[in-house]
C-alpha cells in the first residue's frame, strides 16, 4: 500500500513535470514576441497572461514542497524565463514613444541575474558568450544611470563585486568586464563621449543579443521530461526506470492531472 509519503513524492514529481512543460511553453512565446518590433497592448497580455499564471505555480510548488528544490534544468529554464520575461518588451532608452515605469526592474540587477544563471548552467554555456553578454549588461545598466540623472552610477561597482567560480573564470570575466569597462568616459559632464557610446552600443542590439543567448540555451538544454518520457527514456534513467516513473505518475490513467 502507497504511504503518505509516496504519495506526496509522486505529487512532487508530478508538479515538476507540469511546471517544466509549462514554462518551456511560455519561453518560446516569450523569445517570439520579442522579436516585434512595437508590440501591441494585445500581445503584451497574451504573454503576462502566459508567464504569470507559471509564477503562481512556481509559488505554490515552493510553498507546498519547501524540501524539494527544483531539479537542475527546470531551476535553469525557470531562470531564463525571468529574465526573457523582464526584457522582452523592456523600455527601450532611445525611443520616445517606449517609457519605463515604476515597475520596471533596473538592467543591473537583471544583468546579475543573468550572470547567475549562466553560473548555474555553467556546463551548457560558452564562457566567452556568457561573459560577452554579461559586460554588455553592464555597459547598458551604466548608460541607464546617466540617462536618468545619476551622476555617481553603481553598475560598476555592481558587475565588478560579482564574479564566477574559479580562478580560470574570474580572469575571463574581469577580462571582457575590464575591456567594456574601459570604453567608458572618466566623466559624467563628458556628453559628447556619451553621446557617442550611447549611438556606438544600442539597446536594440543589446537586447537581440541577449535573446539569442537565451534561446541558443534554450537549444542545447534537454527537452522537457513531459516530452522525454513521450519518447520513452528521460536523460539519466534507463527506459525502465522512465516506465516506472510514468506508472507512479498516473500516466496511463487519470491521475496524472489531479
Amino acid at each position: 500500500m502507497a504511504t503518505k509519503e509516496d504519495d506526496f513524492d509522486v505529487r512532487a514529481e508530478v508538479n515538476f513535470l507540469m511546471l517544466d512543460y509549462l514554462i518551456c511553453l511560455a519561453i518560446e512565446r516569450t523569445l517570439d514576441a520579442a522579436k516585434v518590433l512595437n508590440p501591441s497592448p494585445a500581445l503584451q497580455d497574451e504573454v503576462n497572461w502566459t508567464v504569470d499564471p507559471i509564477k503562481s505555480l512556481r509559488a505554490i510548488i515552493a510553498r507546498s514542497q519547501p524540501e524539494s528544490p527544483l531539479p537542475h534544468e527546470i531551476d535553469v529554464r525557470w531562470r531564463i524565463l525571468t529574465i526573457a520575461h523582464q526584457l522582452w518588451n523592456y523600455p527601450d532608452p532611445q525611443s520616445l514613444t517606449h517609457i519605463a515605469d515604476d515597475d520596471t526592474p533596473p538592467l543591473m540587477n537583471i544583468g546579475i541575474e543573468f550572470l547567475k544563471m549562466c553560473a548555474v548552467a555553467v556546463d551548457n554555456v560558452h564562457e566567452k558568450r556568457w561573459f560577452d553578454v554579461g559586460a554588455e549588461f553592464m555597459l547598458q545598466s551604466v548608460l541607464q544611470e546617466l540617462r536618468e540623472g545619476n551622476t555617481h552610477p553603481q553598475a560598476l561597482d555592481k558587475f565588478r563585486a560579482w564574479n564566477p567560480s574559479g580562478d580560470e573564470l574570474i580572469s575571463t570575466w574581469t577580462d571582457y568586464r575590464e575591456r567594456r569597462a574601459a570604453l567608458i568616459p572618466d566623466s559624467t559632464q563628458d556628453y559628447a563621449a556619451w553621446e557617442a557610446l550611447d549611438e556606438q552600443f544600442t539597446f536594440g542590439y543589446f537586447k537581440e543579443m541577449v535573446m539569442t543567448f537565451l534561446f541558443d540555451l534554450m537549444a542545447v538544454l534537454d527537452p522537457p521530461i513531459l516530452v522525454q518520457a513521450e519518447l520513452g527514456q528521460i536523460n539519466g534513467m534507463t527506459p525502465e526506470e522512465t516506465e516506472e516513473l510514468k506508472q507512479r505518475c498516473g500516466w496511463y490513467g487519470p491521475g496524472l492531472f489531479w
